[in-house]
């Protein structure tokens, strides 16, 4: 039961799902490809912006999760982001099973199309790397997957402009949200291509610890996967951006095999900043009132 918690809990990239209008078919799934390739002027996030989450299920504290924007850099002709996500378990949960995990993603800083995704897991004695390089030229990936010091590469095609399950978040706190307009959004993960359909059914003010917070509720209708976290017409996820223009995704639950899990933010550092961590409640009149 603990092993199964702290697995759901450690893969964070699952939490972070979403997709995209014209269709091409692999397999049983229609996958959507942009007719054009979007751009995003003047980002609501850039270099140095940290998110911190409690994680709990159950009302159980798991452990936490950091969002960084670590830097910006060149790659493949493009200038990208480079965001780092870590994901470790409490003390109490470590003592049964202990999760240190390490995801990044390299994404367009302009069209937040994937350009690679790193993941290292160390999960209890179980440990895996993987490497997943996108070429949206000719529409393929290459992936390098390490374990139990084997190497395996697996190439295969994605649809044009697909995002990774990091970069996808950074998509939703930049592209237009209608209450009641769902859209589509098409995700490539661990080398297999998803779409995930997207619905905003409403605005919510929350009620925290920091006082009341405006959000825009943002859920996906379908999940075209299944897996060991995800069960597939059972899962739910549900994110709450701040309903202002920095977007910042203050709270993430979903349902999952086992129980629920819950994403709330603890902390947060704005794009730019070198001083340590700032407490959300020393951020608190700029992300409750930031966009009256």
């Amino acid at each position: 039961m603990i092993k199964k918690l702290i697995i759901s809990f450690s893969v964070v990239g699952l939490i972070l799902f979403w997709v995209q209008d014209i269709v091409v078919t692999e397999g049983k799934i229609g996958l959507y490809v942009p007719p054009v390739k979007e751009t995003f002027e003047n980002a609501p996030f850039g270099v140095g912006e940290t998110i911190v989450y409690d994680v709990t299920w159950g009302g159980i504290k798991a452990g936490n999760v950091s969002i960084q924007i670590k830097n910006k850099l060149m790659m493949k002709d493009s200038e990208a982001f480079h965001v780092v996500v870590t994901a470790k378990s409490s003390k109490f949960f470590s003592v049964f099973f202990k999760v240190d995990d390490k995801i990044e993603s390299y994404f367009d800083s302009k069209s937040l199309y994937s350009l690679r995704f790193e993941k290292s897991l160390k999960e209890g004695s179980y440990r895996e790397e993987r490497i997943i390089d996108y070429d949206h030229t000719l529409g393929v990936f290459e992936m390098t997957k390490e374990k139990k010091n084997t190497t395996k590469i697996e190439k295969g095609v994605i649809p044009f402009w697909a995002k990774d399950p990091i970069s996808v978040l950074y998509y939703l706190r930049v592209r237009n949200l209608e209450i009641n307009q769902p859209f589509s959004v098409t995700l490539n993960a661990d080398g297999q291509n998803y779409n995930v359909e997207v619905n905003v059914p409403e605005k919510e003010e929350l009620k925290t610890e920091l006082g009341k917070i405006r959000t825009i509720v943002v859920k996906p209708n379908r999940l075209d996967w299944q897996g060991r976290v995800f069960e597939k017409n059972q899962s739910s996820l549900s994110i709450w951006l701040t309903d202002d223009e920095q977007r910042i995704p203050v709270l993430m639950k979903s349902k999952v095999k086992i129980g629920s899990l819950k994403f709330e933010i603890k902390e947060w550092r704005k794009s730019g900043t070198e001083s340590n961590l700032e407490s959300m409640s020393d951020q608190k009149e700029e992300l409750v009132y930031g966009n009256r």
